[in-house]
């Protein structure tokens, strides 16, 4: 149950673009390639206008973009400013800046802002040249000049939201085609968060489009791709798509890239909408669920000095007080070992991992020159092995000594091995009126319950219904109607439960686990 995750990279700081880039050495398909194309592809489209000029993220691929290009590649092509967008947001009034660049999603509600601040910055610089002598329109529209660029591609519904606006004249749109991007050696994600609700609840098929021009962009660098196998509708359009946009783009060209990858096996998120409802138990996803972690980064926070090779020297004030951000990726050879172990085991591994560093140093007045000198290279894991257990221990305090956490832990077991359903719906409640917990915690335990239970029970589902709106507040009822609509909970029918024959045919719960 519950692998370790990457689907906490929700956030990224524009101040937070300093992330540690994964390495890709280890990795069997050319993704270093892709990384570099990202690159260049960027780099070309802040080179169209030399100069300094302002930078505004979308928060959402601020985080992912660092794993492409850090913030010292953009500022050596020109980056002076960087700001996530948001309201409020002035991006005119920079002496020495004269171009403005903004990288976006394609969403209606950043094409508002970006309006806004376009004729805001617009009408500043005309006020300014009119107290400078100059008439009106004498200069500002010259002087401050706006790129769009969407990633990963443009559509006519945001040019059309832009042209509404009065603004598209004012600007130069294109895109950015940031499709697949590295995570880790053998992790490619497109971070488009929306997918499951577009495709399940909107009805709205369009980033399966996105989705297959990724795969077609990955055949550009590993290959044609020979065997597409899938499971569910939206692998089906995917499937098609990619067939169709290959012969578009030519992929059996003159001189195609060698194969590199013989199946291509694609599942819809509906096929397994179980696991993600569970609690994650390998240490790497335990960190995940307890402090979250976003784009390769977890954010620990300051209630314990900085373990030494950590880069935080001591503790910041203000925002930053927050916590420091310390890098999880196969980068660091530990963590790369101990992230799918069960976190029960994280403890033993570390313990002997120091201990054994002990031993070696006690015996190092007997060992030879060579032997020495291999001795003091193992010394720079020392500061890693510090990290990780320090991270091991605020886990264990909020997981292990945590008698709430176990509570949910036995509930959730309990509901997988085909009992407990009653209980688990007053596990819910007690969730939500006595332990105040977050929206999200108690609506992943009543999804959970239907899922195994091919609904949650007549008798609580009205009574945990209310009792969402009366907590949480009537803007909650948009969430619950998506979540109703996607069929994630829905009201037991009757009829026959399906799970409990699912579960035996295809092994999908492991009753024993090995935790060496």
């Amino acid at each position: 149950r519950g692998g370790g995750s990457e689907a906490g990279r929700r956030r990224g700081g524009a101040r937070g673009m300093a992330g540690i880039q994964p390495s890709l050495e280890g990795s069997l398909l050319p993704l270093a390639e892709l990384r570099t194309q990202a690159q260049r592809t960027l780099i070309g489209l802040l080179d169209r206008r030399p100069g300094k000029k302002v930078l505004v993220l979308d928060p959402k691929i601020s985080g992912p973009l660092a794993l492409v290009a850090n913030i010292g590649v953009l500022k050596e092509h020109g980056v002076e400013k960087l700001f996530h967008l948001e309201p409020g947001l002035k991006v005119g009034g920079f002496e020495s800046v004269q171009d403005v660049v903004y990288l976006v999603r394609p969403t209606i509600a950043n094409m508002k802002l970006v309006s806004e601040q376009v004729i805001e910055a617009e009408g500043e610089a005309e006020r300014k040249d009119r107290k400078k002598g100059g008439g009106p329109g004498g200069g500002a529209r010259k002087n401050l000049h706006f790129s769009v660029y969407f990633t990963p591609r443009k559509t006519v519904i945001c040019e059309r939201i832009l042209e509404e606006e009065g603004v598209l004249g004012s600007l130069q749109v294109d895109e950015y085609p940031l499709w697949l991007i590295p995570f880790e050696e053998d992790v490619l994600s497109l971070e488009l968060d929306s997918v499951f609700h577009e495709v399940s609840v909107e009805r709205d098929f369009s980033s399966l489009y996105d989705v297959a021009s990724a795969i077609v962009q990955l055949q550009k660098v590993c290959g044609v791709i020979p065997q597409v196998e899938g499971k569910g509708d939206s692998s089906r359009v995917v499937s098609n798509l990619i067939r169709r946009l290959g012969l578009e783009n030519d992929l059996s060209g003159n001189s195609p890239p060698e194969q590199q990858i013989d199946t291509l096996v694609l599942l819809d998120r509906g096929v397994d909408m179980v696991s993600p409802m569970c609690t994650q138990l390998t240490y790497e996803g335990l960190i995940d669920e307890m402090l979250g972690i976003n784009n390769g980064l977890v954010e620990v926070p300051y209630s314990a000095p900085p373990s030494s090779g950590d880069s935080a020297g001591g503790q910041p004030s203000g925002a930053a007080r927050k916590g420091r951000k310390v890098p999880l990726n196969s980068s660091d050879v530990l963590f790369r070992e101990l992230r799918d172990v069960n976190f029960g085991s994280i403890g033993p591994k570390l313990r002997n991992k120091t201990l054994h560093m002990r031993e070696e140093y006690k015996e190092i007045n007997s060992r030879t020159f060579s032997e020495v000198h291999q001795f003091v290279k193992k010394l720079n894991i020392m500061p890693v092995l510090d990290r990780h257990t320090e991270l091991a221990s605020m886990i264990q305090e909020k997981s292990a000594m945590d008698e709430g956490f176990l509570k949910r832990l036995r509930c959730e077991q309990d509901l997988l091995d085909g009992r407990g359903v009653d209980a688990a719906c007053e596990y819910a409640e007690e969730l939500m009126f006595a332990e105040r917990e977050s929206m999200e915690s108690v609506l992943r335990l009543i999804a959970l319950v239907s899922l195994v239970n091919s609904g949650v029970p007549k008798k609580y589902f009205d009574s945990l219904r209310w009792g969402l709106l009366h907590l949480y507040g009537f803007e909650s009822l948009a969430s619950l109607q998506s979540i109703q609509a996607s069929g994630l909970i829905k009201k037991y029918e009757g009829g026959r439960n399906a799970f409990p024959q699912m579960k035996k045919a295809f092994k999908l719960v492991v009753d024993e686990m090995d935790d060496a």
